[in-house]
């Protein structure tokens, strides 16, 4: 049985795959998530872009704060078509692990997506946080918290992008991580052009 968490775990982010050249540029060389009781954020930024989502399980509503505008992101959670519990074990930052494998079926797309999750069973979210929501990597009947994952990035491009922690503070949270930063104007969200991602890209 794990301890609730609540704090700050800072991921080293790396991509590979024959195709992963062209997306170095827009790759974060950190990845950070700050958990408390009222939900989350995650913070990624790389060259030419910085991205936050907030996630109020209190209010059950997710919020991504780019450089181009602020987003309400309606729920929309890949299904999850199958979990597998390994058998191996190692340690990360400090914390034993345990392997799964996740075979995701992603809205809009009929090819299925596998992740790799690492997932420290000493680790339990504080808030409520849901199954499946993007950037988080947790999934039902799965305890604990990833400490590394390595996820396809999409059904149509051989590319693997890997989050590894690198250090883990407990209790490290200056501030409510869901609270908005004041005045923020709320845009309605277009998955398929509001991605900074997809902008990058030219898609």
């Amino acid at each position: 049985m794990g301890t609730y968490f609540e704090g700050k775990i800072t991921y080293r982010v790396s991509l590979s795959g024959p195709e992963a050249h062209p997306y170095k540029r827009m790759l974060p060389e950190r990845h950070t998530l700050w958990l408390s009781q009222r939900g989350a954020r995650t913070l990624v930024e790389s060259q030419l872009f910085q991205q936050s989502i907030i996630f109020d399980a209190w209010e059950a509503k997710t919020y991504m704060l780019t450089d181009s505008g602020s987003y309400m992101v309606p729920p929309q959670l890949p299904y999850v078509v199958k979990v597998l519990r390994g058998a191996e074990t190692k340690m990360i930052a400090g914390y034993p692990c345990r392997k799964y494998t996740v075979t995701l079926c992603v809205p809009r797309s009929n090819t299925p997506l596998e992740q790799t999750l690492w997932v420290a069973p000493a680790l339990l979210p504080t808030a409520p946080l849901h199954p499946g929501a993007a950037g988080l990597y947790l999934y039902a009947g799965i305890p604990g918290y990833p400490l590394q994952v390595e996820s396809a990035v999409s059904p149509d491009a051989d590319l693997v992008l890997t989050l590894t922690a690198e250090r883990i503070t407990p209790e490290c949270v200056p501030m409510e991580p869901t609270q908005l930063p004041p005045n923020t104007y709320l845009l309605p969200f277009n998955p398929r052009t509001d991605s900074p991602l997809r902008k990058q890209a030219g898609n």
